[in-house]
């Protein structure tokens, strides 16, 4: 799964809100890091959650809510 999506703009005003959609996406990624806690060769899991991000669509003028969603592996060894 690659994590991207594709969609057809039917209209410029569609295709700037696809645009919007995108830079919004690119300007709000982030990197988490940490320094891990525990025995070494202790498995820790991994778990984020995102809320959803509300839009103001140009072309419709209502608002659009845009699922959010988060990409890690599962968890991590301790390695010291």
């Amino acid at each position: 799964m690659s994590g991207g999506f594709a969609k057809d703009a039917k209209n410029t005003a569609e295709f700037r809100d696809l645009m919007e959609i995108i830079s919004l996406e690119l300007r709000h990624q982030y990197l988490i890091s940490f320094i891990p806690k525990g025995t070494e060769g202790d498995w820790h899991r991994l778990s984020f959650e995102a809320k959803t991000l509300t839009l103001h669509s140009q072309s419709s003028k209502k608002l659009e809510k845009v699922p959010l969603f988060t990409r890690s592996r599962e968890g991590y060894y301790v390695k010291h």
